[in-house]
């Protein structure tokens, strides 16, 4: 299912996207892997991700195909065998190092797919933060994947609400 939004002005806009996200929101309640923890493997996090971004973005086809490819020819490599909660900046730092090496391209396309994960595993309740924040700024992506724009607000509306559940938890 692919949701467009779109409006002939902001209002329009905001209102289709606030429907989205209640429709995001709806779907994913009633989905099992709803219950991602910090213990899960990290490859529990990429089925739920690239699931996510095929079924509730307007991501391209070819978008969608080069997130899986990074996912499988550098992610899944460098992350496959530990779980969500154990990826942190130093195992990010040191992945990055070596694709960096190899070629910035692939670096810039590897931290922008894990940058995007891990704020999906925020929004999912499977981490509190998001260990990319504490990258250092030399190492950002530079919006090599395509237009992913739908995702990041859906996403952005997620971790929203997770912060908004702690606050009345607290």
């Amino acid at each position: 299912m692919t949701l467009h939004i779109t409006g002939d002005a902001a209002a329009d806009a905001q209102a289709l996207l606030q429907e989205r996200l209640t429709e995001r929101l709806r779907t994913s309640e009633l989905s099992v892997w709803r219950s991602l923890t910090s213990v899960d493997p990290f490859h529990a996090l990429v089925i739920c991700w690239l699931d996510d971004i095929r079924s509730f973005s307007d991501a391209s086809k070819a978008t969608c195909a080069m997130c899986e490819r990074v996912v499988r020819t550098q992610l899944m490599p460098a992350f496959g065998h530990l779980t969500i909660g154990e990826i942190t900046r130093k195992p990010i730092e040191d992945h990055l190092g070596i694709l960096r090496a190899r070629s910035e391209d692939a670096a810039g396309r590897s931290q922008e797919v894990l940058e995007l994960l891990l704020d999906f595993g925020i929004g999912e309740g499977a981490i509190d933060s998001n260990p990319m924040d504490a990258v250092s700024p030399g190492h950002r992506a530079h919006g090599c994947l395509g237009n992913l724009d739908d995702h990041r607000n859906v996403v952005r509306g997620r971790i929203e609400l997770r912060r908004e559940e702690r606050r009345h938890q607290a």
